[in-house]
């Protein structure tokens, strides 16, 4: 058994050669799901987009110029039974199952770009991670996407 993921911090996917150019480098590569960061999406653009890309997409949207994150399927042979997306476009939690195993994929895609706003993020997720894992657990957890933190501002900012 295995699993694929590729994690793109998009920059926004609003413009359709940027957004077309990123759909086809992603499926060439034929991972079983792509995790996008800073999608700028809102909830007009979920039909387009998903026709778009042919196969389901979970989406949770920020706005047209900030934010927002997705979790796109593309080569999965299992089952997606449950999402939580979060309102303000920061994270996607998705259960999956493939061959009897489970697994979270936490696309913990974009940080706020302060320090008490994502202190406050990974409040929130720690809260739904273990709400997940009491009821999955045995599942296996897998994160991905843009904190939007550095450690040590001296060094990295």
């Amino acid at each position: 058994m295995s699993l694929s993921l590729w994690s793109v911090n998009a920059r926004g996917l609003r413009n359709v050669i940027k957004r077309k150019a990123l759909f086809l480098f992603m499926k060439e590569h034929k991972a079983d799901f792509c995790l996008f960061q800073e999608c700028h999406s809102t909830k007009k653009d979920f039909n387009f987009w998903t026709s778009h890309w042919g196969n389901q997409i979970w989406l949770a949207h920020g706005s047209e110029y900030s934010a927002g994150v997705g979790i796109f399927k593309n080569k999965f042979d299992g089952d997606t039974p449950e999402t939580d997306l979060d309102n303000l476009g920061h994270f996607c939690f998705l259960i999956i199952t493939l061959n009897q195993m489970t697994f979270t994929i936490i696309s913990i895609i974009y940080g706020y770009n302060s320090s008490a706003e994502n202190h406050s993020l990974i409040n929130t997720l720690d809260t739904k991670l273990t709400q997940w894992l009491h009821k999955y657990p045995h599942a296996l957890i897998i994160m991905g996407g843009d904190f939007n933190v550095v450690m040590d501002n001296r060094i990295d900012r």
